[in-house]
């Protein structure tokens, strides 16, 4: 932060605190204070503000997912557009896989969030879903095609059997 943007900050800044109860099974706390600069507390009620900040946790989780399973951790591109195009399709990979799960789950009636995110993505790339790009765009096309075939065929039964582990479901 530069000096003059230092300058332009309130001297103070007013917040308000909510207490919220953490009932969450395997919580190690009773609860937890929120300080937050939300301060309308019709349209921004506690018990949303603490359903958001508990939230923010099931995203951690897809974070590293996004880092470590599609190799983002270190990203390897020398010019902002290349980092640019890296990342964005590192995440529309991840998007596509949660596609794909979500579509077997909702068929099985299962829960996404018993499958395994990393099987999936593995099972995909043994099908070929995801390939470098070839130099024509005819045949890029072709290998578009055959990529939606793939992807489309990734069967229900596979899909379940991916969240298992020696046969017992992972939750």
């Amino acid at each position: 932060m530069s000096k003059k943007e230092y300058r332009r900050t309130p001297e103070f800044i007013e917040i308000r605190l909510n207490d919220v109860k953490a009932d969450t099974p395997g919580s190690r706390s009773e609860g937890f204070t929120i300080a937050s600069t939300l301060l309308d507390v019709k349209e921004h009620p506690g018990a949303w503000l603490g359903s958001m900040y508990e939230g923010r946790w099931i995203v951690e989780p897809d974070i590293k997912l996004i880092k470590c399973t599609l190799g983002l951790e270190h990203l390897r591109g020398q010019s902002p557009e290349s980092l640019h195009r890296e990342l964005w399709t590192g995440v529309l990979t991840y998007n596509l896989v949660r596609l794909k799960m979500l579509q077997s789950g909702y068929a099985a009636g299962r829960e996404i969030r018993s499958m395994s995110f990393t099987e999936t993505h593995q099972r995909w790339r043994q099908t070929g879903c995801f390939p470098r790009a070839p130099a024509s765009a005819k045949r890029w096309q072709s290998q578009r095609n055959s990529r939606v075939r793939a992807l489309s065929s990734v069967s229900v039964q596979t899909a379940l059997n991916l969240g298992k582990t020696n046969g017992v479901p992972r939750f």
